[in-house]
């Protein structure tokens, strides 16, 4: 292999394989494959891509940051105190391939539109797939459900039974993680890229929104449903301009022709009885008939236990993903943050939690900074920017409420959004060198010094 410098092309196809894998992540436990064997193929793709295009790597904050990040995480779950089992490894492998992937990925921008219609393409027909089953269940129980293996197929019963939709990859969550990434490019698309007079564009673009919020209606998750809306609305705040008319205008229309689409999907997924599980909690609150517990989805015991057994080890914690094993419920705490601190202590929390916050910083800093320029070039950068930022955004609420970090496809989907910011921040620098300005030292001779 060849060490190249950051200044040559070097391309390679690296956001390819992440995409390609993150689309395909559904067919491990589908098919009883393990997740090493998926890993496995991405280290063998890796050295492969690596032999023939060379080693880049840029030493870009986001990087460095996403760098710590997971080596703080692979350190804590590889100590003696933690709870390793085959999916703890398996998570820390994958941490590392994907930390590797986003660390030595350098894709052009024909590659990343490329990526972006795939994850398009397939979030529509998993959209459409969701909608279809959820409507007439029969076609998934007699076609789909016999050729699922043992595992999904027990997910599926117990998931349904609970009001769930129809899992894809024995999981409830990831169908909603790939449709929000296509809901952000989607988002960015309309923002950035779409100009006045497309109409058909906008028509297009509109009505795969409706489908795409349908059916993570249908799947009945309500954390993923809030927060991927909280991260548009928080999107549209940040980039929003007041002073010029025009675009206040338009973005303010775009906000509510989301907040119809999004109404009127949840109209229609009501009247077919595909939102059981929000009308069922809306009902017991209105009737004041649910308990604190029912209302939170048990979230609120587990917190309360995650807390003490964090009073009993605040310096270090229980170990990493001990709590499973700790609490009667045999559940994760549904809190990363709060399960950082109960099981990797004050230390862990803070080595854990802050890469999280600065790489969040880091990518809104550079969005508002984009917002400013003008010129096809940026409205890319703008695009690239605005769905790696809004995958961190959506992933930092999400984990209040759910134990996503912990997720075996998470790290996956993250270093898909760090390649985005990384290299939107490459080419941000390279579109906008340093400002040049000029010093009179002592011999009178003006030079020319970077600031």
């Amino acid at each position: 292999m060849r060490l190249k410098e950051k200044t040559g092309s070097g391309e390679n196809h690296l956001l390819l394989c992440v995409t390609v894998f993150i689309i395909g992540f559904w067919v491990f436990n589908d098919f009883a494959i393990r997740y090493l064997y998926g890993y496995a193929l991405m280290g063998l793709v890796l050295i492969v891509e690596l032999a023939c295009f060379g080693v880049v790597i840029s030493g870009t904050k986001i990087k460095w940051w996403f760098s710590a990040l997971v080596g703080a995480a692979a350190v804590f779950s590889l100590l003696p105190s933690s709870n390793y089992n085959s999916l703890t490894f398996a998570l820390t492998i994958s941490m590392v391939i994907f930390w590797l992937y986003a660390l030595l990925a350098k894709p052009d921008r024909r590659q990343i539109f490329t990526a972006f219609r795939l994850v398009k393409g397939t979030s529509l027909l998993l959209s459409l797939y969701l909608i279809v089953m959820k409507i007439r269940p029969s076609l998934y129980w007699n076609y789909v459900f016999p050729h699922l293996s043992e595992v999904s197929q027990q997910e599926a019963e117990r998931l349904m039974h609970d009001g769930y939709g129809v899992p894809v990859g024995a999981s409830a969550i990831y169908a909603d993680y790939l449709i929000t990434v296509g809901i952000l490019i989607l988002f960015g698309e309309f923002l950035f890229l779409v100009r006045r007079g497309q109409t058909r564009r906008k028509l297009w673009i509109g009505g795969q929104l409706a489908i795409f919020f349908a059916a993570m209606l249908a799947e009945n998750r309500r954390t993923e449903v809030l927060m991927i809306v909280l991260t548009l609305a928080f999107l549209f705040l940040l980039l929003m301009n007041p002073r010029h008319e025009r675009d206040f205008t338009r973005k303010f229309g775009l906000l509510s022709a989301v907040a119809a689409l999004v109404v009127l999907a949840g109209f229609v997924c009501l009247q077919v009885g595909l939102l059981d599980r929000f009308v069922k909690l809306f009902t017991e609150i209105t009737t004041k008939s649910a308990t604190q517990s029912e209302m939170s989805g048990g979230r609120t015991t587990l917190w309360a236990t995650a807390w003490e057994l964090f009073r009993e080890h605040p310096l270090l914690g229980i170990g990493w993903e001990q709590f499973i094993t700790r609490n009667p419920y045999a559940h994760e705490v549904h809190n990363s943050y709060l399960q950082f601190l109960c099981e990797t202590g004050v230390v862990g929390f803070v080595l854990l939690s802050f890469p999280i916050l600065r790489l969040l910083g880091l990518s809104l800093s550079q969005l508002r900074r984009l917002i400013w320029q003008e010129g096809e070039s940026f409205q890319a950068l703008k695009l690239f920017n605005l769905v790696g930022t809004g995958m961190q955004l959506f992933f930092f609420l999400v984990n209040f409420l759910d134990p996503a970090f912990y997720h075996q496809n998470y790290f996956c989907f993250y270093s898909f959004a760090m390649i985005l910011v990384s290299d939107c921040y490459e080419q941000e620098q390279a579109l906008c060198p340093a400002p040049v300005f000029t010093v009179r030292p002592a011999d009178g001779n003006q030079r020319a010094v970077p600031s």
